[in-house]
């Protein structure tokens, strides 16, 4: 007995490779949240290590949605390290910080870039009318969005004079 595709073959192949780029970005930046959180230093460190938590777990769920939505699909998900390593969503990081305010200022730029991205998908995925990969981009976006804006409201906080030069 054949059974029928969920999903129109058009939609599986514009959908699964823009979500499997995104899936390397998430992973890209699930270990980027576990670098940050085993080394930030600085008077800042404790709320800083417990935030950067908070935001592997959301990655930890979404990386696992968005797998299964590429599954669903029928397509197959990336896996390997050194495929996600070559994502082209997330600039490079600076490996040479480590202090408090220098971890928050790269955090928040790699979390507004990816709340872009997942902007850009949602848009893309509505015109086309592909609309359960669109709600997933939208749900994943609130939740990049709200975790960009704790980042920034930190920075803003601890530097204001910094975060008012960062605003010209």
């Amino acid at each position: 007995m054949h059974l029928r595709e969920i999903a129109p073959q058009q939609e599986r192949e514009y959908v699964v490779p823009r979500l499997n780029q995104l899936l390397k970005a998430a992973l890209f930046l699930e270990d980027l949240y576990k670098r940050y959180h085993w080394q930030v230093t600085g008077p800042h460190f404790l709320p800083l290590h417990e935030l950067f938590d908070e935001h592997m777990e959301t990655l930890e769920h979404e990386i696992d949605d968005v797998g299964e939505r590429i599954r669903t699909l029928g397509g197959t998900p990336v896996w390997n390290p050194s495929e996600f390593s070559e994502q082209d969503l997330l600039p490079a990081p600076d490996e040479s910080i480590d202090r408090d305010l220098a971890v928050t200022r790269e955090a928040f730029e790699m979390q507004a870039t990816y709340a872009d991205a997942l902007r850009e998908l949602a848009t893309d995925f509505d015109e086309h009318g592909f609309f359960a990969a669109h709600d997933l981009m939208v749900e994943y976006l609130r939740q990049h969005e709200q975790q960009a804006w704790f980042l920034r409201e930190f920075i803003r906080k601890v530097s204001p004079e910094t975060y008012a030069e960062n605003l010209n």
